[in-house]
């Protein structure tokens, strides 16, 4: 409900998008398609005809402090019902590995059997340093093919977090994409 957090609750979207989009057994439809039906409040049937899924994720980013707490629902299309919950909390620092942390209970919840390389995938992540990832999710949170002004501000906020941890790729790589596109 903080809209100045808004940059936190975007990137662990994409994380948890792109952790489940790595699961052979799981098809997720893509954040442009999702995006659309970010301000719409149709029934959870509705969602999922329209995107040809059987089931919807949603869920929540709560932060106090440095405390975050990443919440998620899977909702079956058929039933309409909450079919798994999940839910984790830890320092900022440990963002990464909180929406690992939900995704592969949700996983687990429904009985998938993972390839190994897909089990490393929900493994924990490296910690981060918070004021750098915050630069980064807040660059991130500035789509790219904005405006020219914007453009700037997001090149600023990667090269602030590359400046904050010299050894986060994760900044590296985004800066290297903003200069390329």
């Amino acid at each position: 409900n903080d809209p100045g957090q808004d940059y936190l609750a975007a990137n662990v979207h994409d994380a948890l998008v792109g952790t489940f989009a790595e699961i052979t057994q799981i098809r997720v439809a893509s954040r442009t398609s999702v995006m659309q039906y970010e301000q719409r409040k149709s029934p959870v049937r509705e969602l999922a005809r329209e995107l040809s899924v059987d089931g919807v994720v949603e869920g929540a980013v709560q932060r106090v402090g440095d405390i975050v707490r990443v919440t998620v629902r899977l909702i079956g299309s058929a039933s309409d019902r909450v079919l798994v919950n999940a839910s984790a909390e830890g320092p900022i620092a440990e963002i990464r590995s909180l929406s690992r942390e939900v995704a592969r209970r949700i996983v687990m919840e429904l009985g998938l059997t993972l390839t190994p390389a897909e089990a490393r995938r929900l493994q924990p992540a490296q910690p981060v340093v918070p004021a750098a990832y915050e630069a980064l999710a807040k660059g991130l949170f500035i789509r790219p093919g904005a405006d020219e002004t914007k453009h700037r501000q997001r090149l600023a906020l990667f090269q602030e977090a590359t400046a904050i941890d010299p050894e986060f790729a994760d900044a590296y790589a985004a800066l290297g994409a903003a200069w390329q596109g």
